[in-house]
């Protein structure tokens, strides 16, 4: 019984490590640059439908076409972008590097965004202060 326990122990330990044994790097491996623009906007699409769309069903077929576009603008198919996505999954590292880049990109573009709400807001007339009546505050 010790050796069973011994031996589950060990297995556990080696099958912990950072990364996979089983996935070789694919010929046509997608580079990470693209995988991380690909991934980049199937979150946008994904965050849109999700909001825009609350039944399962929908959101399934359009997650499905959306991403099949996705992948048609950059010229990779779906089995050579699940192939690389295996492989970089089985690299545990450079799988958070690839995610974390995207997530960085994805907070650039909101904060771009809500820098162009907020100029767009300050300029427009409807949230003027003489319109509400507050008298403007001029320094003199």
């Amino acid at each position: 019984m010790k050796l069973i326990s011994i031996f589950i122990l060990l297995l556990g330990c080696f099958s912990c490590t950072e990364s996979m044994i089983g996935f070789q790097q694919p010929k046509d491996l997608v580079p990470r640059d693209t995988t991380v623009m690909i991934l980049k906007e199937i979150s946008l699409v994904e965050s849109y439908v999700q909001n825009k769309y609350s039944h399962v069903a929908v959101f399934k077929e359009l997650m499905k076409n959306s991403g099949n576009e996705i992948l048609k603008k950059f010229h990779v198919s779906r089995v050579r972008f699940e192939n690389s996505i295996d492989f970089y999954a089985s690299q545990q590292e450079l799988m958070r590097s690839i995610y974390s880049e995207v997530l960085d990109s994805l907070n650039v573009e909101a904060s771009k965004i809500s820098e162009e709400v907020l100029k767009e807001s300050n300029s427009n007339p409807v949230h003027s202060p003489k319109l509400f009546g507050i008298p403007e505050h001029t320094s003199n």
